[in-house]
């Protein structure tokens, strides 16, 4: 067995990109600004991202926050938090850490985020509050448990 790419994966990634290469290029276009119905499909599916229209204000993390109680927290950058030297070499607290991520990106096509809040949920309601807030706001939702970053 081989870890991970395979010839099929392969196979179908140049199948894709030549389909994409016959598309008008009107077409794409008209996805790329929304001015047709298949950009409104896809511009309603994609997320939204800080500093983007559509992030959520204050007042909008505020309910969320109230939902939630004091498991709302702003995530800090993985090495700036408190007691992040003494622990650079635990693997468990680095794990623990809600901008920690298990990789740095993939040949420079992406680059690894902390996500700007972060609910430490303690119980299914907490969950199911920060579940609907992210399908409301059209927020992007990376679910972190037991030490893994997906």
């Amino acid at each position: 067995m081989s870890s991970g790419f395979s010839r099929r994966t392969l196979v179908k990634g140049m199948a894709a990109a030549q389909v994409l290469a016959w598309l008008p290029r009107r077409m794409l276009a008209a996805v790329a600004d929304g001015s047709s119905k298949i950009g409104d499909r896809i511009l309603h599916w994609r997320r939204v991202r800080p500093r983007e229209t559509g992030w959520p204000g204050a007042a909008e993390w505020q309910v969320l926050a109230a939902e939630v109680g004091s498991n709302l927290i702003r995530v800090e950058a993985l090495l700036a938090g408190k007691g992040a030297k003494e622990n650079l070499r635990n693997p468990f607290y680095l794990g623990d850490q809600p901008a920690g991520t298990q990789v740095s990106g993939w040949f420079g096509a992406w680059s690894p985020a902390p996500s700007v809040y972060a609910v430490q949920a303690r119980q299914a309601s907490q969950v199911a509050a920060a579940v609907n807030f992210a399908r409301e706001h059209r927020l992007r939702l990376v679910v972190k448990g037991a030490g893994h970053s997906y």
